[in-house]
């Protein structure tokens, strides 16, 4: 039984104006309802942006109930929105990409599995394996996403402690991202793609106990955090 459901933050801008726009979202999976802790998997999703289908001038041609069109390219593929357009673009259903950050893989459907070892696509050999690669475990889950992809977990762990990891992302800035059925051979815009995040972990605040006032402990993780540049304390 999964709850305590969190959503936070994602994306990435890579070459040529291209961009990743989406969100991880992080829950408490519990074996029983009455259970204080549970796993604390992640799942992440894509949100496509496409340009929009333009004349001459730049204005939307309308279909014939008057809706405006997304723009395909020669290949009868959707374009997807870079930098330069994302402003008029189109934002479309959001759609689970995984941890290697391809669209339409196997991968897509395997929850994420923050360790202390990094995060692994749940179905990965190593989960579980040892201690540095199995699940950590908690409650009250946060997540967010810093400026150059990093993602940040924060989470009171089952010794009521409270921890806090950076995961850092290894980026593909050059391969296609898109390998959907019947689009594997076109290179489209939808390029630069948080490929995996380094096996590399950061624990800024892992002594912060929950019971000191909450000034104390987030002043805790505001030094850990300045010791790796983030933050001034």
């Amino acid at each position: 039984m999964g709850n305590d459901v969190i959503f936070g933050g994602g994306g990435l801008k890579g070459p040529a104006g291209s961009t990743e726009v989406g969100f991880h979202v992080g829950y408490v999976q519990k074996a029983d309802a009455g259970d204080l802790y549970g796993e604390l998997p992640l799942a992440r999703y894509e949100m496509p942006v496409y340009d929009m289908l333009t004349d001459a001038a730049g204005l939307p041609i309308l279909n014939a109930n008057g809706q405006g069109q997304l723009a395909r390219n020669a290949n009868g593929n959707l374009v997807p929105s870079t930098v330069a357009t994302f402003g008029t673009g189109s934002e479309t259903a959001p759609i689970s990409i995984g941890l290697d950050g391809l669209r339409g893989t196997a991968e897509n459907g395997a929850a994420v599995v923050p360790t202390n070892a990094g995060l692994f696509a749940a179905n990965h050999p190593l989960v579980g394996s040892d201690a540095d690669h199995t699940s950590i475990v908690g409650r009250d889950i946060s997540i967010g996403s810093l400026h150059d992809g990093q993602l940040v977990v924060s989470n009171i762990g089952s010794d009521e402690q409270v921890h806090l990891k950076i995961y850092l992302p290894s980026v593909d800035e050059t391969g296609d991202r898109e390998l959907t059925a019947g689009n594997l051979d076109v290179k489209s815009a939808a390029r630069a793609r948080i490929s995996s995040w380094a096996r590399r972990v950061m624990i800024c605040c892992a002594a912060a106990s929950v019971d000191r006032p909450i000034r104390k402990w987030i002043a805790i993780c505001r030094q850990g955090w300045s010791r790796l540049g983030l933050i001034p304390t």
